[in-house]
């Protein structure tokens, strides 16, 4: 190095060595003044640690009046037992024996035993309305004053619920302050405290079990309302110390938007921290023992709670919040269940080898005990460390008992924890002992010499590295950071991945955090990670963000994602047991990460959509992420396990997606379609639930189809505001084997319909006629000719109910014409030839024989009715899309479907899992259906028929794209 080289580097350390020295110096002069002062922890105002103060999560101001009779913790044994008298106080039940019976009655609804037959979530919102008001347990915020609070930045989000900060408007605003309420980073202080507002977000795991028993994704949305529900009725009847107060709600509906406003179930409660470990083992070891105290109360109290006894299914740290810096309080309550576990004998009420007595029914102390062991396991032993020196002794042996879980009752930790406390508190108030000059030197050492030598270190370690290009590795200097190479706009979509602990997936290390360096430190402690992506291109600026942590980080598999951007540890932080390609070598053979698990036999994996019945999709292993940046993540790119079809998980999440994208353009075509039908003004779901649980009564016009079976005619009464003229519609019941029409037939068409937007085709639903009904309708000689070969064993007839054709409904012609070969120069569709275009190539799809003559419609409009069957694999409508006219829901929905093969051109493109989809769907619709029979075609036939028109399709679209533009051809 030359001498003008060190001469530069010593002018640069000097005034840093300058700085360092006055810290040092400043820190000493600061523990000669902590070392002479009383010791912090007998001061009545002493709080808990806060989260870093530019956490997302808000905190409450601490009341500057406490003082040491009612602060957070009593000093000594008269005090504490006060405590525990104004506690008792508060935990005194206010709740009527009707109030509590009733919202025991209401609170089991709530727990829906069959999805298929569950109560909307709109008619139960509303039920639950009607009973707070009832029984005048409602908050004080309304619907009204919710709407108009001003929403601050996001609290947190999961896969069930998203919270976010709420405040009043009409504050008066001023300044700057983190520890009463921050307004999203506007720069304003919030005078009032700011409170927490729940909604729900969408719940995968509830969509995926109600789809198991009704397969209907609009219906199965919105049924995680239910948690939210519950929480509700739950903090309306629970009021203790250690639960979270609610401060107000709203019940209209269950719809699901982007704003508030215009959501149908909200949620207001008090604002915290999270408890979370960073605290906890921040805390001195009395604060621990409050912490603890508190849970462990809270505990007894679910066991005897106004509702009879709680259960949790799961609980852990981050369910509780710390509310005023003192206060440990529940925050989910979801999670927890009522009653007992049933039971007919002693045998049944066994837990981890200890029997509980079966009393009326009721496995009498099974939930207190099964609380306690989750609370232990998940909470209590991530509070309660190693205690400090001079608190040893009988400290240090409860807390090993209790990680060996041995204890018998809540109750006798509660007692445990009070003791300890009581001679914790009487210790720190003698202000004396080793451990508090201990405690304030290491804070001292941390704070003034440990950050500044990080900083000076990584301050010249950042002074002799390059920026390079773009796209190449950034190296980064704050903190765990260092041990990164950023690469900007890059991913690994759909390799790489693998299951932690903690994730919103089961297959892949997905997380929410405030900070790259939050990740980076998650990264480095997990000897698996290699790499991870945050989804957005100025991460360093987030406060809260989605990210993915990968398993391997070989540059050449990357691609390049524009709302991506790719963090790798760098290779001399790695060692040898942590090497990538010793873990991976199958990723050079193009296996990817899932495929990796798959063989493995790893049941977190998601299996793959397979051909035919005995290829049925395992539905337990599915978990969707409701988050919007798992569907970039996949981007289109990722693979099923077979490297040719995707996943149904990604599947699902890309159809959601556009459910999401395109619900104005849904909607829209809904309303049309439905206006077509003689029912305007009327939702499709709100009439396929009429039809679906309206009784069935007296039919006419009784006709016999081509083959076996029939149709006939009934009336159903749509639902009428208070005072209104009840309106009725006809319905058209439909059942036949073929060969001309089959109700089987009708549910693959209208299911291909709604996957591909394009609502040519009338909603159904499962009718299943009673055996009671049959043999009513059986008298008449010609209804039993007609039906009789259908009827069941058991007496039944199961067929799908229809809307009726309105007269207005004529035969038409198609009034597009198709071409021979591709256009020279593409001409816009007007609105009929679009129409028609959609129509044609739902007729194609579907594989059926259409005559000039033989469509039936109104204006244009052309729709497929209840003469369907799936019969001539001979049928070609490449001349209609000669015309290079395209509709651009249908072909994003067909590449949802997309396989990708080794070359990524769209001359090699294919669609799988189209077919398997649609019949998915409609032999769920027909229990009994083993599988789908039409006019000689097997159910693999079928799936194989959609494919590969669906495949042809899209060629020759792409083939338009290619010699046009994508904005030319799609509309």
């Amino acid at each position: 190095m030359s001498l003008r080289r060190m001469l530069f580097n010593w002018r640069l350390k000097k005034p840093l060595m300058a700085l360092g020295v006055s810290i040092l110096l400043l820190s000493i002069a600061l523990l000669y003044y902590a070392l002479m002062s009383e010791d912090s922890f007998g001061s009545g105002t002493f709080s808990l640690p806060r989260e870093n103060r530019r956490s997302f999560r808000f905190q409450s101001k601490m009341d500057p009046g406490i003082n040491g009779n009612d602060g957070w913790l009593m000093h000594n044994a008269n005090e504490l037992l006060l405590q525990e008298e104004l506690q008792s106080v508060r935990e005194r039940d206010l709740l009527s024996m009707e109030a509590k019976e009733a919202a025991t009655n209401f609170l089991s609804q709530l727990y829906p035993k069959k999805w298929k037959t569950a109560t909307e979530t709109d008619e139960m919102a509303l039920e639950l309305k009607h009973f707070l008001a009832d029984f005048g347990l409602g908050a004080t915020l309304t619907c009204r004053d919710i709407d108009q609070m001003k929403l601050g930045s996001p609290i947190s989000f999961s896969r069930t619920k998203t919270v976010d900060s709420i405040f009043k408007d009409d504050a008066s605003h001023s300044g700057n302050s983190y520890d009463q309420g921050y307004n999203g980073g506007m720069g304003v202080l919030i005078t009032e405290p700011a409170m927490a507002l729940k909604t729900f977000s969408g719940d995968s795991d509830t969509k995926i079990a109600c789809m198991k028993e009704i397969y209907d994704p609009e219906y199965c949305e919105v049924m995680g309302n239910y948690r939210l529900l519950r929480e509700i009725l739950l903090l309306s009847t629970l009021h203790h110390p250690s639960v979270i107060e609610m401060k107000g709600c709203c019940l209209r509906g269950n719809r699901m938007s982007q704003r508030s406003q215009d959501k149908g179930i909200l949620l207001v409660t008090e604002s915290g921290s999270p408890l979370s470990q960073s605290i906890t083992q921040s805390s001195h070891w009395s604060q621990q023992l409050w912490m603890a105290l508190q849970i462990t109360r809270l505990l007894i109290y679910l066991d005897r709670s106004p509702l009879g006894s709680l259960r949790f299914n799961k609980l852990d740290l981050k369910d509780f919040v710390l509310v005023n810096n003192k206060d440990v309080k529940l925050a989910d309550l979801d999670d927890l269940e009522l009653g007992e576990k049933s039971c007919s004998s002693a045998s049944d009420c066994k837990h981890t080898g200890k029997h509980f007595p079966c009393e009326k029914g009721h496995c009498v102390g099974l939930n207190a005990y099964i609380n306690m062991n989750i609370a232990i396991m998940n909470v209590l032993s991530l509070i309660l460390t190693r205690p400090p020196p001079g608190n040893e002794g009988a400290a240090t042996d409860f807390v090993n008992r209790l990680n060996k879980l041995d204890f018998d009752s809540t109750s006798a930790i509660a007692a445990e924890i009070q003791e300890l406390l009581k001679k914790a508190c009487i210790l720190n108030k003698s202000g004396s002992g080793a451990y508090s000059i201990i405690r304030t030197f290491s804070i001292f050492l941390n704070i003034s010499l440990f950050h500044y030598v990080l900083l000076l270190f990584n301050f010249l370690q950042q002074g002799e590295q390059q920026d390079s290009r773009e796209g190449a590795g950034v190296a980064f200097s704050t903190s765990a950071l260092s041990q990164f190479d950023r690469y900007n706009r890059t991913n690994f979509p759909g390799i790489f991945d693998y299951p932690c602990s903690g994730s919103r997936v089961t297959w892949g290390c997905f997380h929410t955090v405030s900070s790259l360096n939050e990740v980076a430190t998650m990264c480095i402690s997990d000897p698996r990670c290699q790499c991870f992506i945050t989804f957005s291109t100025k991460p360093e600026s987030e406060s809260l963000m989605t990210i993915v942590m990968k398993n391997a980080s070989g540059l050449e598999s990357s691609r390049s994602s524009s709302g991506t951007t790719l963090f790798v540890r760098r290779s001399d932080f790695i060692s040898k047991e942590e090497d990538p390609l010793k873990q991976w070598e199958d990723v050079g053979r193009g296996l990817n990460s899932r495929d990796k698990h798959k063989e493995e036999g790893a049941n977190d994996v998601m299996p793959v959509v397979g051909r035919g019945p005995e290829h049925r999709v395992d539905e337990s292993f599915i978990e969707t992420n409701s988050n919007d940046h798992a569907a970039e993540y996949n981007g289109g790119d990722g693979k099923g396990d077979d490297g040719d079809s995707k996943s149904f998980t990604e599947i699902i999440q890309c159809l959601d997606g556009l459910g999401q994208t395109l619900a104005s353009a849904y909607s829209t075509r809904e309303k049309r379609l439905m206006t077509h039908l003689g029912l305007k003004g009327t939702k499709e779901q709100e009439w396929r639930q009429l039809a679906q649980h309206q009784p069935l009564e007296e039919y006419t016009r009784l006709m016999k189809t081509g083959g076996g079976g029939g149709r006939f005619t009934i009336n159903l009464t749509l639902n009428a505001e208070a005072g209104a003229k009840q309106v009725t519609r006809r319905a058209t019941f439909i059942a036949a084997n073929g060969p001309g029409v089959y109700h089987t037939a009708y549910a693959v068409v209208y299911h291909l319909d709604r996957i591909l937007g394009l609502y040519h085709t009338p909603p159904c639903v499962v009718i299943e006629l009673s055996k009671e009904l049959v043999k009513e309708y059986q008298r008449d000689a010609v209804w039993h000719d007609i039906f009789s070969q259908l009827v069941s064993s058991d007496g039944t007839l199961t067929g799908i109910l229809v809307p009726r054709t309105p007269k207005i409904i004529k035969v038409s012609r198609m009034v597009l014409e198709p071409l021979e070969v591709m256009v020279s120069e593409v001409i816009p569709f007007e609105k009929q030839d679009k129409l028609q275009l959609e129509y044609a190539l739902l007729w194609w799809l579907a594989r059926m024989q259409k005559k000039n003559d033989d469509h039936l419609g109104y204006k244009g409009f052309l729709s497929l009715l209840y003469h369907i069957t799936l019969s001539d694999n001979s049928i070609l409508c490449a001349g209609y899309l000669n015309h290079c006219q395209f509709p651009n829901v249908v072909y994003r929905a067909l590449n949802c479907f997309r396989c990708e093969g080794k070359e990524r051109g769209n001359e090699n493109s294919e669609v799988c899992s189209l077919g398997e989809e649609v019949a998915l769907r409609a032999t769920t619709m027909f229990p009994n259906e083993l599988e789908l029979n039409l006019h000689q075609m097997q159910e693999d036939d079928i799936i194989l028929s959609i494919d590969s028109a669906a495949t042809a399709i899209l060629r020759l679209v792409n083939k338009c794209i290619q010699t046009f533009d994508r904005h030319t051809v799609l509309y």
